[in-house]
Parts: structure tokens; sequence; C-alpha cells
């Protein structure tokens, strides 16, 4: 799937006003190095009604999606399955795979194999074609977060 640079600024906008919320409200758990899980699910909770109003109403907004069809979720890198931490979609197809998110937190900060596996998720020449792919790497506070883009398999930022 191809996104124009609009698109893909007005995603990361969004993306960045859900840390933004999720930092504000949120922080102890990042500070208390609560399970990564906790936090994305918070930063979800925040990003859903942002895309919502913002004209996403025809995709799905999903946590650690396993499956592609009735298979499970297989890349280049990870042949024996793989799933994302969040993904922005409409179920049931790859026509429409628009926003793919792995996050590592401040305490693990090892991204490559985040990075990798977005590589593979948004590679053009394989069967998911996200569009876009960020590695978020949540700080301590909300200005050393870091953010890691990927688009046609390869890093852009």
């Amino acid at each position: 799937m191809i996104i124009s640079p609009l698109q893909r600024t007005e995603l990361l906008e969004l993306v960045n006003d859900a840390l933004g919320t999720l930092y504000a409200n949120d922080l102890y758990l990042i500070e208390n190095q609560v399970h990564e899980r906790s936090i994305v699910f918070r930063f979800c909770y925040y990003l859903q009604p942002l895309l919502q109003g913002n004209g996403y109403t025809h995709y799905n907004l999903d946590v650690e999606y396993n499956k592609n069809h009735l298979d499970i979720k297989r890349t280049t890198n990870f042949l024996h399955g793989t799933y994302p931490d969040v993904i922005l979609h409409q179920r049931g197809s790859n026509q429409h795979n628009l926003l793919l998110i792995e996050f590592k937190p401040w305490w693990d900060p090892d991204t490559q194999r985040d990075i990798r596996k977005i590589k593979d998720f948004t590679n053009p020449n394989d069967q998911y074609r996200y569009a876009l792919g960020i590695s978020v790497l949540f700080g301590r506070d909300r200005r050393n977060v870091d953010l890691t883009l990927i688009q046609n398999g390869e890093v852009v930022q």
C-alpha cells in the first residue's frame, strides 16, 4: 500500500499526539518499568479516538495481531511466525495494511530485531506491504522518545 507524504505526516502527528497523552497520563507505567504490553495498550487507548476523529473509521487498530487470514504471520526473517505490536489495517485482507508499530522500553533498548521485522512487513515485494512502519523506543520522559520510520523495507529516518 502506498501513502502520500501528507498522509504519512498526518499518521506521525496522530502517533505523536497519542504518545504525548500517554506520557501526560501514564508516566507511572514507564517510570516503574511496567511490562511493555501494558504501556502499548494505553498508547492504543489514546490513539484509537484520534484515528476515528481523523477519518480512519474503516481501519482496525489491533494489538499483537498474529494472523494472516487463517495462518500465522510469517516474513522473510521470521519464517516460524511473528506478529507486530500494533497495526492499523483492514482485517481479512493484505490490501489495506496502513501502519505497523513496534515498541521497546528504555530499559530494553535493542530495537534491531523490531526494525528487521518492520522492514519485512513494509517490504513492497512481500505479502503484507504495510505503507508505514514505526519503531518507538520509549524514553524515561517524552523528550527522549526515539522514533524510526520505515517505508518500502528501508529506514527513512
